[in-house]
C-alpha cells in the first residue's frame, strides 16, 4: 500500500536483549499435565466439569482455563460443544507432528461454539510457537467499546526457524474492535505472523480457507514477518505453501486480505465486500507485498470505500512476478488495480490478465508516481466504465519502463482519460464508446461495438458476468495477438491456444448465440440510385445515412436493409420489429413504403440499381417525421423464415412520390456514429402468457396481483410468508418440429447465498395469472430440476420431452417453482415476470426446430 512498505524495523542489539528477557518472563507457566497421543477431548460450557477426564461427550471439560492449562500431543483432537459459549482467550498448548496435527473442531448439532474475547487485548484465539495445528468451525469475536490491539485469531512464531502446517478453516470471526491506524495494519480477524530477529524464522504450509470475517478492524486476513523484507538485502525468509482460499469478508475497517512475505503464495476464490469501511488511511480489498510470484485469482472484490487507494486489488511494493488473473472487480470507489513500486523498491514482471472490471471508479489502474514496473503486462481483460463516471483508465503513469497493454476490451461510456508514456505499447485493444483526446495510439485497435452479450449487467458473484462474453459476429472474436505464456485459459475456463489468434477481452470462447431475445443491427444497408448511377455502388460500406427519394431520372433513390440473426437459437418468437430512424426530411408529410425482399444474397458493397433484388409484400406505408423512429412489425416474416430454416431478413424502403427534389428522407445507417439510431431488428422469445405468485396462510385465498407484478417470488417460510410461483407458455402458433426446448428464468434477487429452488411440471393449464391463489393452485408432478440460485444468473430448464408431448395436445406448458431452502426471512427469491420492464428478465420458452 502507498506509504507503507517495510514489514518491521530490525531492533538495535541492546534493545533486542531487553525484548528477549521480557519475552522469556512472559512465557506461559509449565502446563499442569501432558497427555498421550491421539486422544479426543470434549468441552461443554453448560454440562461440562473440569474434574471430568474430558475424553468423552458424556464426561466433558467445562472451561477455557482447563484447555489452556493442557499441553496437547500430536494427533489429539479438541472438540467444543455446538451452541456453547465461552468468554476469554483460547490458548491451548503443545504442537502436533507431521501427519499428526492437533485438531480443534466442534461436536454435536447446532451453531458453532463461540469464543468471545470480550474485548481482551490480544487475540481471542492465540497460538505462540506452536505448529501442526488445524483450527475449524469456531465462532470468534472480540468486541470492545474503544479501539485497541485486538484480533480474532492470531498465530505467532518467534525465533524458531521453520514452523509447519497451520490450518484455519470454516471459522466465523466477527466484531473485532482493533485499531484503524496506519501502523502495521494487522489487528483484525486472522493474523499469522513471524516475530523476532534472533533466528531466521518462517512458516511453511499455512492454509486459511472457508472462513467468514465480518466487521473486523483494521484488517480481515493478513500475514506478516519480521524477516519479510523482499528488498534483496538478505533479510527475506518468506512463507512457503501459503494459501488464502475461499473466504468471505464483509464490512472490514481497512484492508481485506493482505499477504506479506511469501514465495508462490496463492490468494484465490475469496470475496471481499466493503473493505476500507472505517479507516481513513490507505487500504485495498486484496493485495500482496514483499513477496515473490504471488498470485491473486478467482476472487471477487467490490464496494471498497474511499479514494485513499480504495481499489479492489493491488500489486504493492517489493514484488516480483505479481499475477492478477480471473478476478471480478466491481463498484470499488478507488478503482480496479493499484500498482506500487519506486526505485529499488520494485514491482517487476507483473501480469494482469483475464479479469473483469465493472464500474470501478476514479481510476481503473493507479500507478505510483515516477515508476512503472519492469516487464508489466496487461492483456485480455474486459473493462466496463458506465455512463456518467469520470474514471480514468490509467493514472500517474511515469518512469522509464514501458507498459504493455494488449488484447483488452475497454468499454468506456465514461468521461475520463488515459495517462500514457511515449514508450508504452497499446496494441490489439478494443476502444469502444467515448474516445477522449488522451486515448492512446494502437496500430490494431478496434473502435466498433465488440458485441458483448450484455455489458454492464454483472451482478454479485463471479458467475454473474456472462454479459461480458462475446456474441456471434463480434469483431473481437479471433482478432487478438498471440501472447507467449498466456495462461492457457480465459475467465470462464475456455482454452486459450498457444498458436491460434485469441479473442480480445477476458472471453476466449466461441461467439454466444442470443438464446432468448436480442437486437440486431443491420448487417448490410445501402442505397441504390437510378439513371447514370444505376450501375454504381453508392458507398454502401461507409455512408452514415441512407437517402430515399422520388425524383427525376438520375436522382431517385431506394434504400435496402438486411438483418442477419443467425445467432438466434429459437424456433418460436413472441414478436419481431424493425426500427428505422429518419434523421432528416426534405419536406413535411412525406410517405415511404417498406416491402419484404426475399433474396438475401445482396451485399452493401456490391448492390446497385441494376442488380437490386425485387421486393414483394408491402409491410407498411407510413408518414415520416424527422427524429421519430419508424417501427415495422415483421413477426410473421421472421417466424416464417425461422420455420424455413433461414435467419435473414431484407427490406426495401422507397418513396411513392410525388417526384421532387425535396421529396427525400435520410435514415441513419449501420455506419452511423450514433449507435442508438442505427437500423435494428428486435426479436423477443416466447414469453409466458400467464405467471403469478401464490401465498399461503391468511393470503391463501387472495390473488397476488398476477397481472401486474413485475416479479415472481419463492420462499420457504412460516405460515402466511411462504410463496410459490407458476408460469405458463402457449406455443399454439408454432407448427415446426422440436429438436430441443428450454425455459429460461432469471432471478433478479436472491436473499442469501446457496438458496435452492425446484422446478416441477404442472399438467393442468387452465389456471390464469389473474385468478390463481394458494387455494386454487394446480398440483405439480415431475420434477424438472433443482437449482442453486445466483442473482442475475439465469437458470435453464430442459423441457424438450414435455414440449414434444404438448405439440400433440394443446401446445401449452405450465411449471411450478418452489423453494426447498428453509431460510425463513432470508429465503426469498424473486424472478423477472412477463410484466417486467426489462425484457431480458422475463420468463422465456425457447424451441429449437
Amino acid at each position: 500500500m502507498k506509504q507503507v512498505y517495510a514489514q518491521w524495523t530490525r531492533l538495535p542489539v541492546g534493545l533486542l536483549a531487553v525484548v528477549l528477557v521480557v519475552s522469556m518472563l512472559l512465557l506461559p507457566l509449565a502446563p499442569s499435565k501432558a497427555f498421550a497421543n491421539n486422544t479426543t477431548y470434549y468441552i461443554d460450557s453448560v454440562s461440562g466439569n473440569d474434574s471430568n477426564n474430558g475424553t468423552s461427550s458424556s464426561t466433558p471439560w467445562k472451561t477455557l482455563a482447563k484447555v489452556n492449562a493442557t499441553t496437547f500431543q500430536p494427533g489429539d483432537s479438541i472438540l467444543f460443544k455446538s451452541g456453547s459459549v465461552w468468554s476469554g482467550q483460547l490458548h491451548p498448548l503443545g504442537s502436533g507432528a507431521s501427519g499428526a496435527p492437533i485438531v480443534i473442531d466442534k461436536y454435536g448439532t447446532g451453531s458453532k461454539p463461540i469464543i468471545n474475547g470480550d474485548g481482551l487485548t490480544g487475540a481471542a484465539v492465540y497460538f505462540y510457537n506452536q505448529q501442526y495445528w488445524e483450527v475449524n468451525n469456531l465462532e470468534v469475536t472480540n468486541m470492545a467499546g474503544s479501539a485497541g490491539d485486538r484480533y480474532g485469531v492470531k498465530v505467532e512464531a518467534q525465533d524458531v526457524g521453520t514452523y509447519h502446517h497451520f490450518y484455519i478453516k470454516n471459522m466465523y470471526i466477527h466484531d473485532i474492535t482493533g485499531t484503524n491506524t496506519d501502523a502495521l495494519k494487522t489487528t483484525g480477524g486472522i493474523f499469522v505472523m513471524v516475530s523476532g530477529t534472533a533466528v531466521r524464522t518462517k512458516w511453511d504450509d499455512v492454509l486459511i480457507e472457508g472462513n467468514t470475517v465480518e466487521r473486523a478492524d483494521r484488517t480481515g486476513i493478513s500475514t506478516g514477518s519480521s524477516w519479510g523484507n523482499n528488498d534483496g538485502l538478505g533479510n527475506f525468509e518468506p512463507f512457503t505453501q501459503l494459501v488464502i482460499r475461499g473466504n468471505q469478508l464483509n464490512d472490514i475497517g481497512g484492508d481485506g486480505i493482505v499477504m506479506r512475505a511469501s514465495i508462490d503464495g496463492l490468494i484465490e476464490y475469496n470475496v471481499v465486500n466493503t473493505a476500507h469501511a472505517r479507516d481513513t488511511h490507505y487500504d485495498v480489498a486484496i493485495w500482496p507485498i514483499n513477496s515473490t510470484r504471488p498470485v491473486m485469482q478467482f476472487n471477487e472484490a467490490y464496494n471498497t470505500k474511499t479514494t485513499n487507494d480504495g481499489q479492489g486489488f493491488d500489486c504493492d511494493y517489493n514484488l516480483t512476478g505479481c499475477t492478477v488473473q480471473y478476478n471480478y472487480s466491481h463498484d470499488n470507489e478507488g478503482g480496479f488495480l493499484l500498482v506500487m513500486g519506486v526505485g529499488a523498491i520494485k514491482n517487476d514482471n507483473m501480469v494482469v490478465r483475464y479479469n473483469i472490471s465493472q464500474n470501478d471508479h476514479t481510476r481503473t489502474f493507479q500507478f505510483n508516481n515516477d515508476y512503472t514496473p519492469l516487464n508489466a503486462q496487461i492483456y485480455n481483460n474486459t473493462f466496463y466504465i458506465g455512463s456518467g463516471d469520470s474514471t480514468n483508465f490509467t493514472a500517474y503513469v511515469a518512469g522509464s519502463n514501458p507498459l504493455s497493454v494488449r488484447n483488452n476490451i475497454i468499454y468506456n461510456y465514461g468521461s475520463g482519460g488515459y495517462s500514457v508514456k511515449s514508450n508504452d505499447v497499446y496494441d490489439y485493444n478494443v476502444f469502444y464508446g467515448n474516445h477522449p483526446a488522451s486515448e492512446p495510439a494502437d496500430a490494431h485497435k478496434i473502435t466498433t461495438d465488440p458485441l458483448l452479450v450484455a455489458p454492464g449487467t454483472g451482478g454479485i458473484g463471479r458467475n454473474a458476468v456472462d454479459g461480458y462474453k462475446l456474441a456471434v459476429g463480434s469483431p473481437a472474436l479471433g482478432t487478438g495477438t498471440l501472447i507467449t505464456g498466456n495462461g492457457g485459459r480465459d475467465y470462464w475456463g475456455n482454452a486459450v491456444s498457444a498458436s491460434a489468434a485469441p479473442n480480445r477481452g477476458a472471453y476466449n470462447g466461441a461467439g454466444v448465440p442470443t438464446t432468448t431475445a436480442g437486437v440486431w443491427t443491420a448487417s448490410d444497408d445501402s442505397i441504390v440510385r437510378d439513371g447514370s448511377y444505376a450501375s454504381i455502388n453508392q458507398n454502401g460500406t461507409t455512408d452514415d445515412v441512407l437517402s430515399v427519394k422520388s425524383d427525376t431520372t438520375g436522382y431517385t433513390r431506394d434504400a435496402y436493409f438486411k438483418f442477419d440473426y443467425s445467432d438466434y437459437a429459437g424456433g418460436v418468437i413472441s414478436n419481431a420489429t424493425v426500427t428505422l430512424s429518419p434523421t432528416e426530411t426534405g419536406t413535411s408529410g412525406l410517405q415511404n413504403i417498406a416491402a419484404l425482399v426475399a433474396d438475401n444474397s445482396w451485399s452493401e458493397s456490391t448492390i446497385t440499381w441494376n442488380n437490386k433484388p425485387a421486393s414483394s409484400a408491402v409491410l407498411g406505408t407510413y408518414t415520416v417525421t424527422s427524429g421519430t423512429p419508424v417501427t415495422l412489425d415483421v413477426t410473421a416474416q421472421v417466424q416464417a423464415a425461422l420455420a424455413a430454416g433461414s435467419k435473414k431478413l431484407s427490406l426495401r424502403v422507397y418513396s411513392p412520390g410525388p417526384a421532387s427534389s425535396s421529396s427525400y428522407v435520410l435514415y441513419a445507417s449501420s455506419e452511423n456514429a450514433n449507435t442508438s439510431l442505427r437500423p435494428k431488428l428486435q426479436i423477443s422469445g416466447l414469453t409466458a402468457v400467464d405467471d403469478a405468485t401464490v401465498r399461503d396462510g391468511s393470503y391463501a385465498g387472495t390473488n397476488q396481483s398476477g397481472t401486474t407484478s413485475t416479479t415472481l417470488d419463492t420462499k420457504n417460510d412460516a405460515t402466511s410468508y411462504a410463496r410459490e410461483s407458476f408460469v405458463k407458455f402457449d406455443f399454439g402458433s408454432y407448427t415446426g418440429t422440436v429438436s430441443a426446448a428450454s425455459i429460461k428464468l432469471t432471478p433478479v434477487t436472491v436473499a442469501s447465498a446457496g438458496l435452492q429452488n425446484v422446478v416441477a411440471l404442472v399438467s393442468d393449464n387452465t389456471w390464469t395469472e389473474g385468478a390463481i391463489t394458494w387455494n386454487t393452485k394446480p398440483a405439480s408432478s415431475t420434477v424438472l430440476g433443482t437449482y442453486t440460485l445466483v442473482a442475475g444468473t439465469p437458470i435453464t430448464i430442459n423441457v424438450t420431452s414435455q414440449v414434444q408431448a404438448a405439440m400433440a395436445s394443446g401446445k401449452k406448458l405450465s411449471i411450478r417453482v418452489y423453494s426447498i431452502s428453509a431460510a425463513g426471512a432470508n429465503g426469498n427469491v424473486a424472478y423477472g415476470s412477463s410484466e417486467n420492464a426489462t425484457e431480458s428478465l422475463r420468463p422465456v420458452l425457447m424451441i429449437t426446430p
